[in-house]
């Protein structure tokens, strides 16, 4: 009986705050590539994905990684969005960031819902992680993770999305070593 009701709480962790852990995997940790320099942060991008960055109008500097041989809008997709909040101007709490970010997401998802929010040091840097889930502009069921952390006036986001299937997992898994690899 303990073990049913032990597999029963686990599964409802599971759904709530998705399939990655916090831990990261030695397999997903070989698959990094050595740490490059973005603004004032360290990360070990996942080896052979294609960098893009783009600088927005507002001061941010959003850098994106993508599989060599993207297959749309479903493979596993990896942004790191660096924003630079005025000095000396009070500023949104990281709280207040992550959820008007999270709800700009859920409105881009049909049937959209959030898990619980977590917090961890990464790096040095505290980070809200929340889990994410709905179906995308194809219908597929997607899933995917925000990180959000402020360090003095930057703001730092990361989002992790994948459509849910076995063949997106492991590269998943690869995507959040990356942002776990993150110094300042």
């Amino acid at each position: 009986m303990l073990a049913i009701v032990t597999t029963a709480i686990s599964a409802l962790i599971l759904s709530q705050n998705g399939p990655l852990t916090w831990k990261v995997e030695k397999a997903a940790m070989a698959k990094l590539g050595p740490p490059v320099l973005l603004d004032e942060y360290k990360i070990r991008p996942p080896k052979g994905y294609l960098l893009s960055k783009e600088i927005g109008s507002d001061g941010s500097t959003t850098y994106s990684w993508m599989e060599p041989h993207h297959r749309g809008l479903g493979s596993p997709a990896l942004m790191l969005m660096v924003l630079k909040m005025p000095a000396g101007v009070p500023h949104e709490s990281r709280e207040e960031i992550s959820q008007e970010t999270l709800q700009g997401l859920l409105r881009h998802l049909r049937n959209g819902h959030m898990g619980q929010t977590e917090v961890r040091d990464v790096g040095g840097l505290e980070f809200l992680r929340t889990y994410f889930k709905g179906k995308d502009r194809s219908a597929k069921p997607s899933e995917g993770y925000q990180y959000v952390a402020v360090d003095g006036n930057n703001a730092l986001y990361f989002f992790l999305t994948r459509t849910v299937d076995r063949s997106t997992l492991a590269n998943f898994r690869i995507m959040e070593a990356a942002v776990l690899s993150v110094r300042k």
